[in-house]
């Protein structure tokens, strides 16, 4: 299968007469373009799960929680929705047509020119989670994720987040996806790989790690985990499903500024 790779050209505008753009599942990259808003025919636009990247100017408060027809699952830090119905701020008249998947990606204003619009998706794209964790002045930096990091369970490590994402974290990765209960440490930083996936498919095997120091917990049955933060300090205890605590984990910061 040919993918598509690199940005969206600009002269895209040129395409007066285009009615449907779907260019999802691709590797596009860089900003969308605000040129696309000139496509006035365009009454399908599809530009989902690629490496679009921008910071949102959506969030959950300007979705009328009213118009939601369904909930259908999550993907990554991307909320999907199926058939949502809602207004749109930058569109005029708003745009109530379906809004297939919850934007995590930067939309130009101008396509509040496209009057035509009927369907729009364009979720699943990469989040600009770097400079959020830059920005943030939050005490603990903590990243939750579906899929794993660094894991001894049957997926094991996630190349892909190992590479892309890894490097910017900086307290704390919380993750499911391997069914099973864990706590992994990184050897040189302060980073934390927690596992709390014991909800179902327990007692699998598999377990494989080449660092026996690096696995500080590993439970293959089913089984949750609680955090308690605050401030100075961040908890962290695993229980089995009778509610005995299994492993404990803490750290703490402090709260005087230091320079």
């Amino acid at each position: 299968m040919i993918e598509l790779e690199g940005p969206i050209l600009r002269n895209i505008s040129e395409c007066s007469q285009l009615s449907l753009l779907s260019s999802s599942f691709n590797k596009l990259t860089g900003s969308i373009p605000r040129e696309i808003g000139n496509l006035r025919s365009l009454e399908i636009l599809y530009l989902g799960s690629n490496h679009f990247t921008g910071k949102s100017k959506l969030n959950e408060k300007e979705v009328p929680t009213a118009h939601v027809s369904a909930i259908v699952g999550t993907s990554g830090t991307t909320r999907i929705f199926s058939n949502m119905e809602f207004q749109l701020g930058i569109f005029s008249p708003p745009f109530t047509g379906k809004f297939l998947q919850f934007v995590n990606c930067e939309i130009p204003e101008e396509l509040g020119m496209l009057e035509k619009l009927q369907e729009l998706g364009m979720g699943d794209n990469f989040f600009d989670l770097e400079s959020a964790l830059e920005e943030s002045t939050a005490k603990w930096k903590i990243v939750v994720g579906h899929h794993t990091i660094r894991s001894a369970g049957i997926h094991g490590n996630t190349q892909e987040l190992v590479q892309k994402l890894l490097p910017i974290l900086e307290d704390l990765y919380i993750n499911g996806h391997d069914h099973c209960l864990e706590h992994i440490t990184s050897a040189d930083s302060p980073l934390q790989f927690l596992t709390s996936g014991g909800g179902s498919k327990s007692w699998r095997g598999g377990y494989n790690w080449s660092n026996p120091n690096d696995v500080k917990f590993y439970y293959d049955g089913q089984g949750f985990m609680t955090m308690k933060i605050t401030q100075a300090e961040v908890e962290i205890n695993f229980y089995d499903i009778l509610g005995n605590v299994l492993h404990q984990w803490s750290a703490s910061k402090s709260l005087i500024a230091t320079f």
